[in-house]
């Protein structure tokens, strides 16, 4: 029997918005141009309902997009018209765009929601993800302060040039994520080794520094997992600068693996 995969097809313009499945943010929108693109996302797919949703910054009047959650076999390219789409979120909605152009004269839809949603149902043969279960974060200073230096000392290995601890910590990331893309745990390492050998050896290439007062704990997925990234947005891990055109960043998603603050609590699970 053939794997799923699951995806998002993704059409947008006019609006400046992050695209999120079951609260994990999966695409940023912009309103500067138009987007098409096909983000593969079945580490994020729960077995049962899924939540799709557009979280809306800004959008302007010519605003549209069609956002589908979509599952094909894996190494299968579904022909366009043919996906099969498990959840939408439109604007305007197909009804209210009908409405408004029979209307004499024409009428412009109204303004864009902050959110828009759809719930879809899934079906694989993946056991729960573990961040579906993980022990959920609170905001108390103990925590912070321990994640913060969590990721502190990661991210120095990191500049000293060593990957393997980085490594070490995505063992819940790799167990599970691998062989959804036909991988075992061991390619996954080797990839990700592999990828650092070749992009830090550039001419010109260099970690994005740590800084404490840029740094921005985003709560994800109910609070079970904790994106950490820059006030702007941007991974903690990334190269500061572009080098030939390319920009190089790794978002990652930290989950606590005990309720108590016990020796390696913490790690990267997606």
């Amino acid at each position: 029997m053939s794997k799923p995969i699951f995806y998002l097809h993704v059409e947008a313009r006019g609006v400046q918005a992050e695209v999120r499945l079951n609260d994990a943010p999966i695409l940023e929108l912009s309103l500067e141009y138009p987007q098409h693109a096909f983000p593969t996302i079945s580490e994020w797919v729960i077995n049962g309902e899924n939540l799709l949703s557009v979280h809306v910054e800004q959008a302007d009047e010519s605003a549209q997009l069609r956002i589908t959650l979509c599952q094909a076999s894996l190494g299968d390219i579904p022909e366009p018209g043919s996906e099969i789409e498990l959840a939408i979120v439109e604007w305007p909605p197909p009804l209210l765009a009908a409405v408004g152009e029979i209307a004499e004269p024409p009428t412009p839809p109204p303004p864009m929601p902050p959110v828009l949603s759809a719930v879809g149902f899934a079906a694989h043969a993946w056991a729960p993800w573990y961040w579906q279960s993980a022990p959920p974060f609170t905001a108390d200073r103990r925590s912070v302060a321990e994640l913060t230096t969590w990721l502190r000392d990661l991210h120095a290995t990191l500049a000293a040039g060593q990957i393997d601890p980085l490594a070490a910590n995505s063992r819940f990331k790799f167990s599970e994520v691998a062989p959804i893309y036909d991988m075992t745990s061991a390619d996954a390492q080797t990839r990700l080794t592999q990828t650092w050998a070749h992009i830090s050896a550039q001419t010109g290439w260099e970690l994005a520094p740590f800084d404490e007062a840029d740094l921005d704990l985003r709560v994800r997925c109910d609070g079970r997992l904790i994106e950490p990234c820059t006030r702007d947005g941007l991974p903690i891990i990334r190269q500061v600068r572009p080098v030939g055109g390319d920009r190089w960043s790794m978002p990652i998603f930290v989950a606590r693996t005990n309720r108590d603050y016990v020796a390696g609590y913490l790690a990267i699970v997606r």
